[in-house]
């Protein structure tokens, strides 16, 4: 993986280790974790297993109760439809029973999902129904587009106005950095789900 001198520029430090990360035999949670590149942050990093997922998430919800946002990284993101809770793809989704957990305690949420081929609107739309439907606690969701390459977006379940409020403003720094203006990311305008 090549960080383009345009990007690394940025920030000098944050792309020297992803690229040390990234060349070496451990690419994972874990040499995120021991790069440091996240003050303050707690890590959960055990692997997601098929058959009693319901005790890994509970592990993974004792370890991270002091926090009050919860980053969910999975393969893929959100559960689809065409794969079972039980099946062998099951651990590369975060399943949405799972975000209502820690949202229900007062942690907001930031889920990585991979885009489907859908149109922008018909997924987007979607994606908020199914989150307004699983997490009506949600005090807020907003989302941010990373377009580069295959198009990443993040999406951000807050627990409270606060958090709302917060979360909202990170984004919106983020899209009017240097990495907004090189066209890495953008905020998502999103429907009001019904």
């Amino acid at each position: 993986m090549l960080i383009p001198e345009r990007l690394a520029a940025i920030n000098p430090e944050l792309a020297k280790a992803l690229l040390a990360i990234s060349r070496s035999a451990e690419r994972s949670v874990r040499a995120l974790e021991e790069a440091g590149l996240i003050l303050g942050a707690t890590y959960y990093s055990d692997v997601v297993p098929i058959e009693d997922r319901a005790a890994w998430h509970a592990r993974a919800l004792a370890a991270l109760a002091g926090t009050d946002l919860v980053f969910l990284d999975p393969d893929n993101g959100l559960l689809v439809k065409s794969v079972g809770k039980r099946s062998a793809k099951a651990p590369k989704y975060t399943f949405y029973e799972e975000l209502v957990d820690y949202v229900t305690r007062g942690q907001s949420v930031v889920v990585y999902n991979h885009r489907s081929r859908k149109k922008p609107e018909v997924y987007f739309d979607e994606i908020c129904q199914k989150l307004a439907a699983a997490v009506p606690q949600a005090s807020d969701i907003t989302a941010i587009t990373f377009p580069k390459s295959s198009v990443r977006d993040y999406f951000a379940i807050s627990a409270s106005p606060e958090h709302a409020a917060l979360i909202r403003k990170a984004f919106g720094v983020l899209a009017n950095s240097e990495w907004g203006r090189a066209g890495m990311c953008r905020l998502q305008e999103l429907p009001i789900a019904e």
